[in-house]
């Protein structure tokens, strides 16, 4: 008999945030994303059937609120107890994600001759690891803007890479806001682990048009999907400084043209840099004075 499983489990851009949160919720210990699926580690002592069955039950409710669902759900796998830890640690090893960073899980040894800043993020949270194209456009986008002394804000911080990444460009103050508490729960674990001071990053549950912070910011990241983007994209803008810069990713290249109808009439941002990695696009705006 196995002592964990795994489920495997279909999404799309739309619901994997939303799923990722959902099989958490459901006891997963760890989740990867691996292209279009989502890999969940569960004990064995949880029902797998009954997990199986809520998170299909899940997929029909986000097919109710109209969300594009994919076709094929869940597969589950079982793994074998003297496998279990070498199975869930050798998916995960340093990656390079820019110029200027390598992300690495805390178990691995790591001497880089170039001198990159080094991310340490364990995959117990879905989102936010440095696996996934939409991060890595972030931090390459993110490298390139003059972050020493800036104030930044990281909006859907996740586990709070981008965040811990611009202090660690130089930014004289950085904020994360996320509406999943567990997710700030996450980021704090984070920058505690990669900064040695969990104040470094302010953190807190909220969104875009509910964040009580006082000034504006010379940089807002916003790593989310292109229609929550549209959504709060005058709350974003609001909350840049003049010539302040706002770098987004989360697009897919075939929904990047309806993207910029949206931004052409607005006025108040140009955009500044495009990057397109895999299916997914990152773009750097600023806002017009």
């Amino acid at each position: 008999m196995s002592d964990w499983f795994e489920l495997h489990v279909s999404v799309t851009p739309e619901t994997s945030d939303a799923i990722s949160n959902y099989l958490f919720e459901l006891g997963c210990t760890g989740c990867q994303e691996v292209e279009d699926k989502l890999i969940a580690y569960f004990p064995e002592s949880i029902d797998k059937g009954s997990v199986k069955a809520r998170v299909e039950t899940f997929f029909d409710n986000l097919r109710q609120l109209g969300l594009p669902v994919a076709t094929a759900a869940c597969k589950l796998v079982d793994l074998k107890t003297r496998d279990w830890n070498a199975e869930w640690k050798k998916r995960f090893k340093p990656i390079i994600v820019s110029e200027r960073f390598i992300v690495k899980p805390t178990w691995e040894k790591l001497h880089d001759p170039q001198g990159r800043f080094v991310l340490e993020i364990d995959p117990k949270q879905a989102f936010g690891t440095g696996s996934h194209a939409t991060t890595r456009l972030m931090l390459q986008l993110l490298e390139d803007f003059p972050v020493p002394g800036k104030r930044v804000l990281d909006v859907g911080t996740g586990t709070g890479i981008l965040a811990i990444a611009a202090v660690k460009l130089g930014a004289r103050e950085v904020v994360g806001v996320d509406n999943d508490p567990v997710a700030i729960e996450a980021a704090g674990e984070n920058v505690l682990q990669n900064l040695g001071d969990a104040g470094t990053v302010r953190l807190f549950v909220a969104s875009p048009d509910t964040v009580a912070l006082t000034g504006r910011f010379d940089l807002v990241l916003a790593n989310l999907t292109k229609n929550v983007i549209l959504k709060y994209l005058n709350d974003l803008v609001h909350l840049l400084a003049e010539e302040g810069s706002l770098i987004v990713s989360g697009i897919l290249a075939s929904e990047l043209a309806a993207l910029k109808t949206r931004l052409a009439p607005e006025g108040r941002i140009q955009l500044r840099e495009e990057r397109v990695l895999n299916e997914w696009v990152g773009l750097a705006l600023t806002r017009i004075k």
